[in-house]
Formats: C-alpha cells, sequence, structure tokens
C-alpha cells in the first residue's frame, strides 16, 4: 500500500500519575502460585489480586501450554486477557494529547516553563541565537484544559512568536519573534490529538516541453508533541483526498510504495512534501486536503539484563510487545561477539531497514565490580519487517565470565491514527 513514511527518535514518561508501588516479582509469584491453592476463595482472591495489580504482572504468568486443561489454565487465560487490555489502554493514554491550563497574567517565559512541568513538553526559546530581542511580554490567558498544541500556538501568536524548526538538543520545541510577512498560526493549523499539521506552501509546475511532467507540490509541517518519539509516521495515499474548489480531484497516479522523509533527532517539526496533480485554470484553492496519518510511537525506555553469557543460549527475555533474545556470544580472535534479536509484535515496517533510532538504543557490558564496558562495534546480521539481529564487538581481555549485558529499548510501539483535514488552501 503506498504510503508516506516519517521517522524521528523519545517518548518522555513525565506525566504519569503517580501510581502505588507495585509489589516484587517474588509476591507476585507467590499470587500465581495461590490459583492452584485447594480453597477456591485462596483461588478466587489470588485471581482478583493479580488483576488488581495489573499490566507488571504478565512477566511472571507462566505459559498457558504448560498447565494442565481445567481451572488453572481457564484462570490464567482470564487474567492474560483483561491485563492485555489494561496494558493496550495505558499504552494508547501515553500518545493521547496533554493539556495545560493557564488564567490571568502569564509572563511568556513563565507561560512555557507551566507548560513544561503541566504537560512534559520543553519549549526553549532560540531568539537570542538568532540575534533577537529575548524581551518577554506579559499576556493576559484564559487557558482551561486545553489540549498542548493549539494552547500553544495561541500562546505564542499573542506573544508575537512562531515556532522554529531546528534546535540542538532532543525532545525540546523551539520559538523564535515571528517576523512581519509571517502568518500567526491560529486559524491556518489543524490538530490531530497529539499532532500539529500546518499547511507550509503550495508549489505548481506547469512544463512547457512535457505536460505529463505538469505537477502540484503541497508541503506540511509536521509536528508532534516533543515528549512523544514516532518510530514510523504513515499517510497511505488510499486515505488522501485532494479536491480543488472545481471539484476537481487532484490525486496523482501513484508511481512508488511510499514517500519517506528521514529527521534528525533533535527535530520535533517535519516537512512532509505531498505531490497532487497540476489543477484546471480556472481553481483558485485547494478546498479540500484530507487524510489519516498512522503512526508508530516507541514508548518508555526499559532495562533488560541478560546473564550467563557464557554458558545459557538463547537467553529469552520479553516484556510488553517487544522480545530480545542473545543468540549466542561466541570469540572471534581477540573480540567477542554477541548477537542479539529484537522483536515487536504487530510492528511490521518499524525494523524493515536500518533505522537510527534501534542503534542509538544503549547496549553495553558489567563486570562483576560493576564497571561499565561500552561495544567497539556493531553491524546487523539479520534484517525482517519484524525483527532486526545486530551484532555488538567487545574487546575482553578475560572473556565474558560474570558479566551482564544491558540493553535499554522502548518496550512497547504504539500503534496511532490521526485523521486530519485542511480546507481552502489558495493555489498559485
Amino acid at each position: 500500500m503506498p504510503s508516506v513514511l516519517i521517522w524521528v527518535c523519545g517518548l518522555l514518561p513525565s506525566q504519569a500519575a503517580v501510581a502505588p508501588a507495585t509489589p516484587t516479582a517474588e509476591a507476585m509469584i507467590q499470587w500465581v502460585r495461590q490459583l492452584e491453592n485447594g480453597d477456591f476463595a485462596k483461588r478466587e482472591e489470588a485471581q482478583q489480586r493479580l488483576i488488581a495489580i495489573g499490566p507488571p504482572v504478565l512477566e511472571h504468568l507462566p505459559s498457558e501450554d504448560v498447565v494442565p486443561a481445567g481451572e488453572t489454565r481457564s484462570r490464567l487465560q482470564t487474567i492474560r486477557q483483561k491485563l492485555e487490555r489494561m496494558a493496550e489502554q495505558a499504552r494508547q493514554a501515553l500518545v493521547n494529547p496533554t493539556q495545560v491550563t493557564l488564567e490571568g497574567k502569564w509572563s511568556l517565559q513563565r507561560a512555557l516553563a507551566e507548560f513544561e512541568r503541566q504537560t512534559g513538553n520543553k519549549v526553549a526559546d532560540y531568539r537570542e541565537q538568532l540575534g533577537q530581542d529575548p524581551h518577554d511580554p506579559e499576556l493576559e490567558l484564559q487557558l482551561r484544559g486545553a489540549d498542548f498544541w493549539p494552547a500553544l500556538d495561541h500562546v505564542l501568536d499573542r506573544a508575537g512568536m512562531t515556532l522554529y524548526a531546528f534546535t540542538d538538543s532532543p525532545r525540546t520545541l523551539a520559538f523564535v519573534q515571528r517576523e512581519d510577512n509571517q502568518h500567526p498560526a491560529i486559524g491556518r493549523v489543524e490538530y490531530a490529538d497529539a499532532l500539529r499539521i500546518e499547511p507550509v506552501s503550495l508549489n505548481a509546475v506547469r512544463h512547457l516541453q512535457d505536460k505529463g511532467q505538469d505537477a502540484l507540490s503541497i508541503t506540511l509541517g509536521i509536528g508532534w508533541e516533543p515528549r512523544l518519539t514516532p518510530l514510523v509516521l504513515q499517510l497511505p495515499i488510499p486515505s488522501l483526498r485532494i479536491d480543488d474548489d472545481q471539484g476537481t480531484s487532484l490525486l496523482p497516479a501513484a508511481q512508488e510504495t511510499h514517500l519517506e522523509v528521514s529527521v534528525d533527532a533533535n527535530q520535533a517539526l517535519v516537512d512532509l512534501e505531498i505531490p497532487a496533480a497540476l489543477p484546471p485554470r480556472n481553481a483558485s484553492m485547494v478546498r479540500t486536503l484530507s487524510g489519516t496519518l498512522r503512526a508508530l510511537i516507541a514508548g518508555p525506555i526499559e532495562e533488560f539484563p541478560f546473564k550467563d553469557l557464557e554458558t545459557a543460549k538463547p537467553i529469552v527475555v520479553r516484556k510488553e510487545n517487544v522480545t530480545l533474545t542473545v543468540e549466542d556470544m561466541r570469540k572471534s580472535a581477540d573480540v567477542y561477539e554477541l548477537l542479539l534479536a529484537v522483536q515487536y509484535d504487530e510492528a511490521t515496517g518499524v525494523l524493515d531497514s536500518p533505522r537510527e533510532w534501534i542503534f542509538a538504543n544503549e547496549a553495553f557490558l558489567v563486570d562483576s565490580k560493576g564497571t561499565r564496558i561500552d561495544y567497539d562495534g556493531l553491524e546487523t546480521f539479520r534484517q525482517t519487517p519484524e525483527q532486526m539481529g545486530i551484532s555488538f564487538k567487545f574487546v575482553l581481555e578475560n572473556g565474558p565470565a560474570g558479566m551482564t549485558f544491558i540493553y535499554r529499548c522502548p518496550a512497547s510501539i504504539i500503534p496511532r491514527e490521526f485523521p486530519f483535514e485542511l480546507r481552502d488552501l489558495p493555489l498559485p
């Protein structure tokens, strides 16, 4: 299916509500064992307790195929189904738009600091870096439970500011002074939950030698809350609708399976160029541009330890929808090679080719004294749409005995759809 892909690299887990402390692994295992207690009331108590603890229980549940058919297996199936639904709801909640409340008089800098406190989204002032006056205007605001993006655009518009696409810090938005010839955002920009979609430009080309090359190019600025890390953002061509004000469809004949934009980790705004057919001369605007952006977003970063590297293989660790497998650790000349397979469930496309985000994941050894040992090189040894095999090279004088391999990566990939519609875009 033709699609548009955008890649970036963090989910900032800064705004989750403070939850009760999760019971220890030993306590959860004891409750699992109580599912086989001879007392029905005890078994019922264990089931309800495990469900109440929530998704952390999932990694301590035994596989159902090793449990004989009967009441215990039935209880395990019920617990697993309920906890998996809870885990999916929690993952989806992470990518809902954050909200902000600001009422009364606020200086611009105080307001943006409060944005960060309430939403976990950092907004940096880049005016001095561009030689602009970093004045701090006072604003009268009435924002009550407003979604992050429209609230931010409202504040920046009121202050005479605009977003700036490039920063030198990850997971950070930047703003600068708006020039006299730049338009405010409110009224032009559309919002799709945690995404911001801004029409940037329309460029028409009429080719004087080959009318087959006549074309319209529509550039959209796509932004996301900087606490999020979209790994893949897709715009399926079948979801697109592009009509001019004469009722003519401007959808081009699809020639590629997808368009793709590579994004630097220090960006939270990217441009997406959509090819379209050149409209007739009597058309004055694109009446409707709509579609559905589909995102695969990284969940919170988790740490995965692997021990007994010199003996037990493969070593498999699973959490949420990621499975990590240390397939081997072998010596080649004076270098030890650790083979790690990374696989995500239901995330086809997130690993279909080498991507910056997966190579940015932390990976290292820790010896018996707690000393960290970084790898000396890496390369891929396997690549499918669902799995990436990475070979880490370590120079170890005394071998890997007693060492632990640590890998840090998102424990889940969260799929999400973002329908949008832009209207009345003036043609050149």
